[in-house]
């Protein structure tokens, strides 16, 4: 029986070698799944991200172009835009001495290639370099305006007040 004692501890040794060998193969099966099961999570959360950034970035990018926009509008009279305008420039040349009158405000015909335009008519009253500042200051205000026709009225007398007959052209902005 003795002879037995040390076979059987070393057939249990290695029964229990095999069982641990077992457990160790099916526990690194296991936890290379879950990693490979990780790295795919982890791929796919970068991918997110660099979408998220991207998004983030491309709105960053609209709000920019918006503002670019609204900037390059602040040039153009639109129709919501015109009352204002026209008030503007009637206290511009209040402001320099003379009185302004609109006499129409109306759609321009536009060139092909050109944005719309409206045509404004002005009647400018006063002395000559109060008219005549009145009509620079309307014309080289920040809007795109440009003078197209102006006619000026003589006065009889040297101390009365001169007339302009202005019609300018008034960039809109385009319709989209």
């Amino acid at each position: 029986m003795m002879t037995r004692t040390p076979y059987i501890h070393i057939a249990a040794a290695g029964l229990l070698f095999i069982l641990a060998l077992g457990a160790y193969l099916l526990w690194f099966r296991h936890v290379s799944a879950l990693s490979t099961q990780a790295t795919e999570l982890s791929a796919q959360l970068k991918t997110l991200g660099d979408a998220g950034g991207r998004a983030s970035s491309v709105r960053r990018e609209l709000e920019d172009v918006k503002n670019r926009e609204e900037s390059v509008y602040r040039h153009f009279v639109g129709s919501d835009t015109i009352v204002s305008y026209l008030g503007e420039i009637e206290d511009t040349g209040k402001s320099l001495g003379a009185a302004v009158e609109v006499v129409s405000v109306a759609d321009a015909q536009a060139a092909q290639g050109q944005s719309p335009q409206l045509q404004m008519s002005l009647r400018i009253t006063g002395p000559f370099d109060a008219v005549m500042r009145t009509l620079g200051a309307i014309e080289y205000q920040p809007y795109d305006a440009t003078l197209s026709s102006l006619v000026l009225d003589t006065p009889p007398t040297a101390d009365a007040n001169w007339t302009a007959a202005a019609t300018f052209l008034v960039g809109t902005p385009p319709k989209p």
